[in-house]
């Protein structure tokens, strides 16, 4: 087995990423599931002091996408997993601030978190290797910037 290394630019700073090619028959994806994670994606103007409440308007609608590349996502699409949400089934829940401070409306998404490795057929029985982390939107709830 024979191992190359070649080097890539990438990014606006001119680095260098290696590349690792190895032998091959085709393309494939391997994703393996790493853990998740809560963050928020949006704050809106409404404040509320503890014990107030507010209501989801369509204003507050918004659609969370992955951020993963094209090879990456049909793996994803291979697993089951989804490829976007909606926050459109809230309109008009009422949340309540039940922390003790005055705090910020919120839009929190929960991230399922991946490693890929992605073998990318360069031909002639070789590709090129690529790891990666992907982020795939699970579900999304509304709430407080200080509640999850």
């Amino acid at each position: 087995m024979v191992l190359l290394i070649v080097p890539m630019k990438v990014s606006a700073e001119e680095s260098e990423r290696r590349v690792q090619v190895v032998p091959c028959s085709g393309s494939d994806v391997d994703l393996t599931y790493t853990g998740s994670h809560l963050e928020i994606v949006r704050l809106f103007s409404i404040g509320c002091f503890p014990g107030s409440s507010y209501t989801v308007s369509a204003e507050m609608i918004q659609t969370i996408s992955t951020n993963a590349g094209v090879s990456i996502l049909e793996g994803l699409i291979d697993l089951g997993v989804e490829t976007s949400i909606s926050t459109s089934s809230s309109v008009g829940l009422t949340v309540t601030n039940t922390s003790n401070v005055h705090s910020q409306a919120a839009l929190w998404v929960s991230y399922d978190d991946y490693s890929a490795v992605e073998l990318d057929y360069l031909g002639n029985g070789t590709c090129a290797v690529y790891r990666s982390t992907v982020e795939v939107p699970d579900y999304y709830l509304y709430g407080f910037e200080n509640s999850h």
